[in-house]
């Protein structure tokens, strides 16, 4: 071979064409595993010492029964405390204990003028901390600097080491936790509790960045050589250049690291034409908030993962790093705020870029509406309040589904921008966008790009731009893509490896072009292809993870009772404004019990994808914000100013106590517990009988009201449900509703997040009858029946697994309610359902969601229906023809489905990882079936819905308040909603001055008119977005009729006109 000279490197082919030898001997030279005594990586830390003084501090100011940790006391108490020596393998533990190291070296003089690093492997995660002393004061002062772990051992101490540097101690915090948890038999095992770790390597270095450089050169080029198609000749001009490239450097000479480096530069510096792809590379740290790990824990994995990324930003100017979730921007604010001071003005210079506007990256299924109106309301808000800006993009790349109503709510918060890439996990379809435009349900249009990479933490690889150019389904309509880098999940984000990638492959002839850019640029450049776009209409359903509409359901309970209790607390906080100008709540105890609850909603926590100790402190942390406002309402003895409150916007029956009673109270009302009296009349038409079924068989019960007959075989089961007004009967001759059916559940490995669709083809039934019971009350007939789940169990309900249901059927109501206790113990991969064959023919089922409702099919014709065999609702799902439907009220039950006439509530599934625990004892739960004639709308499924949720056993009506209302104001609705279409959101007092808001939906898919008014003593009421910020005007939205005030006392009114699904926010000033 001729070898390049010095001022005219030549490029030589290989001598033999053996591509794959060729490959792998290019592969071997820069390997960290292979051959480093003699290859180019062995190079690029030509001088090391080992540090010889290691010593730890077992830090005991944090325990793992805290739930929060105190992170600056941690290092207080650490310089103050005594460090003893630690050997190199020694190990440390156990698992999520935090220990501090103290490492002390003394560097050769030789060093001077060189880039000195610090090479740390724990196997664990740590934190570098810089210290200084106070000159006044003397104390050790500190703060985290960078992040060390498994994918990131280098920390740079110096980058040219000064006289004044040879004496080194570097403090490190050492938190005994991986970043993907301490599982110790795979990923979403659980947790070993006695996992231990050992210090595999403290060194400090001297490192070569003539190496490094090489060795990135040589990276890009080989990765070129072997991701490029072979049918390309680029891809043999990159296999020949490194080749070249590593003959040069065998004899790791001064000039063949010269020349070799020309080498590359010139490969390097080919440049692509004017129409190749352009790829915006966007630095990111997606961290779970949490997952295989608690909450405490995630906040050093931000501090240790966004100061990695500052020393970066120092580094590269170009560099930009998207850092989401308002949550993890409070912590820092918060634990570290010399950090949080360091962000602000990175975000300030352009690198540092806030995005998301949620408080959390939540769940996109099983919050209620109100619930991701406040995600955005206070993850905008902490924006603004802190940068100066709100972001512009959503930004929610790992959650399991998107709701059809995020773009009017998205687009309501200021952002019409969205990223994600969940959908390409989907296991059945492909979905066929890259970027498009994304229709709500309302008709709001936003603009949605999914990475083509399929990854929220790609390592700007040739491989990855590659299969950003063959993924691309827009191609020939846009010429721009996203790639969000950097490790994540368990967080770490970019590296300096993958930035130097990005700057060798800014423009390369055969790759597309990588250009440092922000999601704000990106958008900017897709909206010039907007016109060209395809559009997609309705809910982005994630084809896999179903499982997560059930798993964990205490934690989805005590979710949809917060909403409903944050709900109350909100309208009388209201009206006390309005009334007293003060709140009736503390704002301290409201505004945490507001951020628990909305942390609670990660997309792994309410899911129910998390560990046990996650599920316990989520449970234990939601219990005691629920007792504290609870009790806020309960400490009065006397009667005087006790109220029961209806906050809903349809009438409910609530009882009373001392003397008993019940009581109708009015939508939207405070009405006084003095002087309350029994309205509750007798019902004649309500009646039973009980006759025997046979010899041993049991009994059948048949019972009814005015509106239904319903008939209970001797296993509990409904045998009919007559609807009496139209005489049509619900259950097909032959079948059975309340059917309780067991299903093996075992997922091909996403345990607690999968069902998959095989379990429909294990079905079993429950009919195992123990004991059943009639009870009577002058207003409802109940059925208590225990069935045994498995039948060769001998009963005993504290050790075997059983079902409690109490069927009861009251004389108001026009619909059958089932409470149930599931005592679920020793269950594994077992799903518990329940099902309502009905007879019913229909194409499609409609589901209720966040402000409105959707339609899904019930048949399996294509692929994309059959993938829907397990869906999200929110409170009913109905099956309807033309005259005659049946609705299923599901309470604070999520997931479902309808195929054919049969009608599915999931109820308690039991997987094992990653908590092995999961949902194991006494589950409790309540549903409805409604049957009806004419559409859902009419028979008032939507309104009822509303009641089978407050029946929660947690929930009360009656509430002391600290203060009396005036006479005229009890016992009537305070806020009047004309039209039943339009539905009630909210009534909460606003976040800034004296207004509360007032947001109501159009709910039946219609276009509404409505006169809202109120008898309060309000002075305006204006249209404002979900940020509360006054504004004129709304698609869909008019203001038929500005507010007027009445005439004949205080109050007044304002005439609107809702196009379907449409979402009005008004402020109301008083």
């Amino acid at each position: 071979l001729t070898m390049a000279t010095q001022h005219d490197p030549v490029i030589v082919a290989s001598m033999f064409k053996n591509r794959r030898a060729t490959l792998e001997r290019i592969e071997k030279f820069i390997s960290p595993l292979y051959f480093v005594d003699v290859n180019l990586r062995g190079r690029l830390y030509p001088e090391t010492v080992d540090v010889t003084d290691v010593q730890i501090y077992n830090s005991t100011t944090n325990t793992h029964q805290d739930m929060w940790d105190d992170y600056q006391k941690s290092f207080t108490d650490a310089m103050a405390a005594e460090f003893t020596p630690i050997q190199i393998g020694d190990s440390f533990g156990p698992a999520w204990s935090t220990h501090w190291f103290k490492l002390c070296s003394v560097l050769p003089k030789s060093w001077v003028g060189k880039q000195i690093v610090l090479l740390w492997n724990s196997g664990c995660e740590a934190t570098v901390w810089k210290t200084y002393t106070d000159p006044d004061t003397g104390e050790v002062n500190g703060h985290p600097v960078q992040g060390l772990n498994e994918v990131r051992e280098m920390y740079i101490i110096s980058e040219c080491l000064g006289c004044s540097e040879l004496q080194q101690s570097i403090y490190l915090e050492v938190s005994c936790l991986a970043l993907f948890g301490n599982s110790s038999g795979g990923l979403i095992t659980p947790p070993d509790p006695d996992r231990t770790y050992n210090v595999k390597k403290a060194q400090i270095a001297v490192r070569d960045l003539k190496v490094y450089n090489l060795l990135m050169d040589l990276d890009v080029i080989y990765n070129m050589a072997k991701s490029l198609p072979d049918t390309d000749s680029r891809s043999y001009d990159a296999l020949y250049t490194a080749n070249h490239m590593v003959n040069l450097l065998v004899n790791h000479t001064t000039e063949g690291y010269n020349t070799a480096r020309r080498v590359g530069e010139k490969f390097l510096t080919q440049r692509n034409g004017d129409v190749q792809h352009t790829v915006h590379a966007i630095g990111h740290c997606h961290i779970d908030t949490a997952w295989l790990w608690r909450v405490k824990d995630s906040v050093r994995k931000v501090v240790r993962s966004w100061t990695s990324q500052m020393r970066l930003a120092e580094k590269y100017p170009n560099f930009k790093f998207a850092c989401s979730q308002t949550v993890q921007h409070e912590w820092m604010k918060e634990f570290y705020p010399v950090v949080f001071d360091e962000m602000k003005r990175k975000v300030e210079g352009g690198s540092f870029l806030p995005v998301g506007g949620t408080f959390v990256e939540m769940d996109g299924n099983i919050p209620d509406g109100e619930s991701l109106i406040r995600q955005f309301l206070h993850g905008q808000k902490f924006y603004k309040e802190n940068y100066g800006e709100r972001s512009k993009v959503f930004w929610l790349p790992d959650t399991f589904g998107y709701t059809a109503q995020l773009p009017q709510i998205m687009a309501d918060a200021g952002m019409n921008w969205f990223v994600t890439q969940k959908l390409s996990w989907n296991l059945v379809n492909k979905f066929p966008h890259n970027s498009f435009l994304w229709e709500g349900l309302d008709g709001t249009t936003v603009l949605t790009h999914f990475p083509p990479a399929d990854s929220y933490s790609s390592e700007v690889t040739v491989e990855d731009l590659m299969k950003i150019v063959s993924n691309q389904r827009e191609k020939g309509r846009v010429s721009d893509s996203m790639l969000l880098y950097g490790h994540g999940d368990g967080g770490g984000g970019p590296t300096e490896d993958m930035v130097e990638r990005a700057i060798r492959l800014e423009d390369v002839s055969g790759c597309p072009k990588v250009t440092f850019s922000t999601p704000n640029k990106f958008f900017e450049k897709l909206e010039d292809s907007r016109q060209n776009l395809c559009r997609w209409v309705g809910e982005l359903y994630l084809e896999l993870h179903q499982g997560t509409f059930t798993s964990q359901r205490r934690l989805k309970d005590q979710n949809s009772y917060s909403q409903r209790l944050l709900r109350r607390c909100d309208f009388i906080d209201s009206v006390w404004l309005i009334l007293k100008g003060r709140k009736a709540y503390s704002e301290d105890g409201v505004k945490m019990f507001c951020k628990t609850m909305m942390l609670n909603q990660f997309h792994d926590i309410l899911p129910g994808s998390c560990i046990e100790d996650v599920k316990k402190d989520a449970s234990e942390s939601t219990s005691t914000s629920i007792r504290g406002l609870v009790m806020e309402g309960c400490d009065v003895d006397s009667k005087e100013n006790q109220y029961f409150v209806n906050c809903l916007s349809v009438p409910k029956h609530s009882k009373f106590y001392n003397p008993p009673g019940r009581v109708l109270l009015p939508p939207l009302s405070l009405t006084a517990r003095e002087g309350l009296v029994d309205n509750c009349s007798e019902h004649p038409e309500l009646s039973h009988t009980v006759t025997s079924a046979g010899e041993g068989e049991g009994s059948i019960v048949e019972f009814e009201n005015r509106y239904l007959k319903v008939t209970l075989d001797q296993c509990g089961r409904l045998s009919s449900v007559l609807h009496k007004e139209s005489g049509t009967e619900t259950i097909p001759r032959g079948c059975y509703g309340n059917l309780f059916v067991i299903y093996d559940d075992v997922p091909l490995y996403w345990d607690a997040w999968d069902v998959m669709d095989y379990h429909l083809e294990t079905r079993s039934e429950v009919n195992h009858l123990t004991t059943h019971r009639v009870t009577t009350t002058p207003d409802s007939i109940s059925v208590q029946f225990t069935l045994k789940i498995n039948p060769q169990d001998v009963f005993d309900p504290a050790a075997a697994p059983f079902i409690r249901c109490h069927v009861t059927l009251s004389a108001d109501n026009p619909y059958l309610l089932f409470s149930m206790t599931v005592g679920w113990r020793g269950m594994a991969h077992k799903f518990l359902k329940v099902e309502f064959p009905v007879t019913v023919r229909a194409p499609a089922a409609t589901y209720g969601v966040p402000f409105g409702f959707i339609q899904r099919p019930t048949h399996y014709n294509t692929s994309w229906d059959s993938a829907k065999y397990e869906v999200c609702t929110h409170g009913w799902f109905d099956v309807s023809q033309h005259d005659w439907g049946v609705a299923l009220l599901t309470g604070d039950t999520h997931g479902a489905a309808v195929h054919g006439h049969m009608m599915r509530l999931s109820l308690v599934r039991s997987p094992k990882q990653p908590d092995p625990h999961c949902d194991m004892g006494d589950i409790y739960l309540t549903y409805a079936l409604q049957p009806h004639t004419g559409t859902f709308q009419s028979a008032g499924v939507i309104e009822t819905s509303q009641l089978i949720h407050s029946t929660n056993h947690w929930y009360n009506d009656e509430i002391a308040l600290p203060g009396c209302v005036e006479a005229q104001l009890l016992g009537r609705p305070l806020i009047v909603i004309d039209n039943p279409a339009v539905a009630l959101a909210t009534v909460k007092p606003a976040e800034e001055g004296r207004a509360v808001v007032i947001r109501v939906y159009e709910s039946y898919g219609s276009r509404a008119r409505c006169n809202i008014s109120s008898i309060l003593p309000l002075v305006d009421v204006v249209q404002c977005n979900i940020l509360e910020d006054k504004i004129t005007s709304k698609p869909g939205v008019e203001i038929t009729k500005p507010w007027t005030p009445s005439l004949d006392g205080p109050g007044g009114s304002i005439e609107v006109c809702l196009q379907p699904f449409r979402i009005l926010s008004l402020l109301a000033y008083y």
